[in-house]
């Protein structure tokens, strides 16, 4: 939860963008609903639904967000790390643990929402050349899969809100596709038909 306020100050258009994308996504998904049940009602429970839905989307759509924003300041972080670690220690120190987990801590002072996605136990063995590249690395491993993670849980959000959709939404209208892509009509209608027609005959 932490991490969701965090990137709610980091940036103001990953809230921006994230609830947009949320959005963009409940219209497809209810049009989705009506495109295949062509005389759906959607009751009270279907809305509610789709209320909790929307904010579930929103909430790990602003992650995403955030994650791809970071992704783009990559680059920053890395000369960021490299400016402490060359302020610190001379060229070519071989960093400690101990050492690596004060630059990490400088590094999340200038940029809180990292301390989100770093384990400080992870940086050992680097040289002052060396740790600025690998941290920039594991942070874009991190946030791949972070965002894969996020959008695995979209569509798992999506699949159960769906499955209770159709479930809530009134029956009798429910079954309107079926009836309403027959030309033919039902069994009682062609029964009549034949009769009306034998008497003609006659």
């Amino acid at each position: 939860m932490s991490g969701f306020f965090s990137i709610i100050q980091f940036s103001m258009g990953c809230l921006l963008w994230g609830i947009l994308i949320a959005l963009i996504c409940m219209v497809l998904f209810y049009l989705a609903i009506k495109g295949w049940w062509k005389n759906a009602e959607f009751t009270v429970t279907t809305y509610i639904t789709g209320a909790v839905l929307f904010i579930l989307l929103s909430f790990q759509c602003i992650l995403i967000s955030g994650g791809i924003k970071i992704l783009h300041i990559t680059d920053d972080i890395q000369l960021e790390t490299e400016r402490i670690v060359n302020s610190a220690f001379l060229p070519g120190t071989d960093l400690t643990m101990a050492n690596c987990d004060d630059v990490v801590k400088q590094l999340v002072t200038d940029y809180p929402v990292l301390g989100e996605y770093f384990d400080t136990g992870y940086f050992q063995g680097y040289t002052v050349e060396t740790l600025p590249a690998a941290m920039a690395d594991v942070v874009r491993e991190y946030i791949h899969s972070f965002i894969i993670r996020r959008l695995l849980w979209c569509l798992a959000f999506v699949i159960v809100g769906a499955v209770i959709a159709c479930l809530t939404i009134k029956k009798e209208n429910a079954l309107g596709r079926s009836r309403s892509v027959s030309p033919i009509g039902n069994r009682a209608d062609r029964q009549r038909i034949s009769r009306n027609t034998r008497r003609i005959r006659r």
